[in-house]
């Protein structure tokens, strides 16, 4: 992955992984102990400093009682060979994206 892209990534993870834990009113080390991993781990996903592997993304949404789409990266980020969407996947949500847009305009 380009670091450009997995920079972005890991700051749309940041925004979207401590808004739902706020909303859900639980605190990093809650998380951390509720997920069943280091405290540290939580915070390097958190604070963007790794990028997480799906199962991990998972359980946090799981524990947020949100969508795992909801924590899928914006658009214009590729992801190919990465873990986290396969390309086919994500050409098929580019494309439906870009239709949407299509009919948004007229």
């Amino acid at each position: 992955m380009e670091r450009r892209n997995e920079e972005t990534l890991k700051t749309h993870l940041r925004h979207v992984v401590k808004e739902a834990r706020m909303a859900n009113k639980l605190t990093q080390a809650e998380c951390a102990r509720r997920m069943g991993i280091a405290r540290q781990t939580y915070l390097d996903f958190e604070n963007a400093k790794t990028l997480p592997k799906v199962d991990l993304i998972y359980d946090f949404a799981e524990l947020t009682q949100r969508s795992l789409s909801y924590f899928l990266p914006p658009l214009g980020v590729t992801l190919e060979g990465h873990i986290l969407v396969k390309s086919e996947t994500w050409e098929k949500m580019s494309q439906l994206n870009e239709e949407l847009r299509t009919c948004l305009a007229r």
